[in-house]
């Protein structure tokens, strides 16, 4: 296992999991699960990905936080346009979806692309 074998510190190492890439948030839940269970602690926890949803699980999980680099996964990378950052702390919003729908450069982008297959 790669807490056994990696050289991984607990209390100090992050733990950097794509929840989407880990079979979605259950998979995302077992990885934590288990791990917690050989004594890390959730602060060890930090969602790859970059956007909304990673922030949610961090808020519902209460972890320690999440990767984010916004000039990466263009247009889909990054926060919504109406985030704010205050000492390295990102409120998530009250919204619904993953993020998409707060980057107005995004919205944009996507209603060229249904145009044709929903006109008017």
């Amino acid at each position: 296992m790669l807490d056994r074998h990696g050289g991984l510190r607990r209390g100090r190492d992050i733990l950097l999991f794509d929840p989407v890439h880990c079979y979605g948030l259950p998979g995302y839940l077992q990885i934590v699960e288990l791990l917690e269970k050989r004594g890390w602690p959730r602060t060890a926890f930090w969602p790859h990905g970059g956007h909304l949803f990673c922030r949610h699980v961090v808020a519902a999980l209460r972890l320690g936080g999440a990767e984010v680099n916004p000039l990466c996964f263009q247009p889909f990378g990054g926060y919504g346009d109406d985030t704010i950052i205050s000492e390295g702390v990102a409120i998530p919003p009250q919204i619904p979806g993953i993020g998409f729908e707060a980057r107005q450069d995004l919205r944009d982008l996507l209603a060229t692309l249904l145009e044709p297959a929903f006109p008017g």
